[in-house]
């Protein structure tokens, strides 16, 4: 009975396929097409590539900028921020590992 029921399935569905075929008559594409997408793919993402490298470097630029100003007019508090956030930096790290390791708190 099984081999019957699967019988019937296969020839149903060879029938269908067949008429499938039948009603579309795409051909696949020419090699000269994916030739072409790959290429305007990666002009693409190399464009966007140099406008996010250049947003980057401007941003650094900007940042540097104004790091090397506030060391330059106001030394001591600079150096007091950047040692204080040292610090509270390796306390968050110290604390995530150490709750990481399912030590108590």
């Amino acid at each position: 009975m099984k081999k019957e029921t699967n019988e019937v399935f296969r020839s149903r569905l060879n029938k269908q396929l067949a008429e499938l075929e039948t009603t579309t008559d795409q051909e696949p594409p020419q090699p000269d097409y994916f030739k072409q997408l790959v290429a305007t793919v990666q002009k693409e993402k190399r464009q966007r590539l140099w406008k996010e490298l250049a947003l980057f470097w401007l941003v650094a630029a900007v940042v540097l900028s104004i790091v090397f100003g506030v060391m330059n007019y106001v030394l001591m508090p600079f150096l007091v921020l950047q040692v204080a956030g040292t610090l509270i930096a390796l306390g968050v790290f110290c604390f995530r590992k150490r709750r990481w390791e399912g030590h108590p708190r």
